[in-house]
């Protein structure tokens, strides 16, 4: 099998890798290449199969221009999602100076695309180190849950049941205006606008009006019945809220 990759300029041939010993690198993840790969051994350039198959250009939750796949710049330090410097290619958006590096661009795929998921019974849960967290809401991995286990992932990643199925796009009524995509965080940058609070795990969020949810605010009730009004009251944001106080104010 061949490829013309648009970052070399000769075609690369699948096949076995062989390093003689020698750390063979990809030249896109600048991780070390092991089995099948597409090479130009010429050059002695390497591609992982699934890094050679990254899209040219592809649109990320945390940012509301598509980004393209860019080769390495040295004047690109860090990654713009998780901080840390950017080894090999990333995904640029050029007009914003915004960049996400490889690890963080697949981050932005739903989270069960890339496990191989079992579903765990009870001796199974019973086993599981009482350390263990659901790696999307950090929350303690019990026995009285159902919850899954990746079977790739070494060491072993476990989700909740529920936390797996969480929808990888929804419509909110707090912002109708657009849909909210599910998001991985890694650096600490947000704040929900349901309940303020700084967001560190997965989050809804819509890039192009900066407006973020944490998967409790976002799956609530949203509306309910309440004792003291006649009517069915509706989940607002605060700064709607804070609007409408306004208004009544001047009123």
């Amino acid at each position: 099998m061949e490829l013309q990759h648009f970052s070399h300029q000769h075609l690369l041939i699948l096949g076995e890798v062989n390093d003689d010993g020698e750390a063979i690198v990809c030249s896109v993840c600048w991780e070390k290449n092991s089995g099948s790969a597409f090479s130009c051994k010429n050059c002695l350039f390497f591609l992982h199969k699934f890094c050679a198959e990254f899209p040219e250009e592809m649109e990320h939750p945390i940012h509301a221009h598509s980004l393209a796949l860019q080769r390495p710049k040295f004047h690109v330090e860090f990654c713009d999602v998780c901080k840390k410097h950017i080894c090999g290619f990333g995904y640029g958006c050029l007009p914003c100076h915004f960049y996400v590096d490889i690890r963080c661009s697949v981050r932005g795929q739903h989270f069960s695309s890339k496990h191989q998921l079992m579903i765990l019974n009870e001796d199974e849960k019973n086993d599981v180190d009482e350390r263990v967290s659901c790696d999307v809401c950090l929350q303690q991995i019990t026995g009285s849950t159902a919850a899954y286990k990746c079977t790739n992932c070494s060491p072993s990643i476990y989700f909740h049941k529920l936390c797996a199925q969480l929808p990888a796009e929804m419509e909110q009524p707090m912002h109708p205006e657009h849909p909210l995509a599910l998001l991985q965080v890694v650096a600490c940058k947000f704040r929900c606008d349901g309940c303020d609070i700084s967001l560190k795990e997965f989050i809804y969020r819509c890039s192009i009006c900066n407006f973020n949810l944490d998967r409790r605010c976002a799956l609530r009730a949203q509306k309910v019945n309440h004792e003291s009004h006649n009517h069915p009251l509706s989940l607002v944001s605060s700064s709607a809220f804070l609007r409408m106080s306004c208004l009544w104010h001047k009123a």
